[in-house]
C-alpha cells in the first residue's frame, strides 16, 4: 500500500543519515512529531543499540 511505501521510505531516509527537517519536507508532514509518531520505525538493531547505550549509563553511574 502507500502507507506502507511511505513508512519504507521514511525509515531509509532516516537511517540513511537524512536530518528529521528534510523527511518531514519531503513527505510533506506538517511536523517531525506526526511524521516520526506514523510513519517511524526503529529497526532492531536501533533498540539494541539503545539498550547497550542504557546499560553503559547505568553502570556508570552506579545505579
Amino acid at each position: 500500500t502507500f502507507h506502507c511505501l511511505r513508512k519504507t521510505g521514511t525509515d531509509f531516509l532516516l537511517r540513511s543519515g537524512i536530518s528529521l527537517e528534510t523527511t518531514q519536507k519531503l513527505g510533506g508532514w506538517k511536523t517531525p512529531e506526526v511524521m516520526l509518531k506514523h510513519y517511524r520505525n526503529p529497526s532492531p538493531q536501533e533498540l539494541g543499540e539503545a539498550v547497550t547505550c542504557i546499560d553503559s549509563l547505568v553502570r556508570l553511574t552506579g545505579a
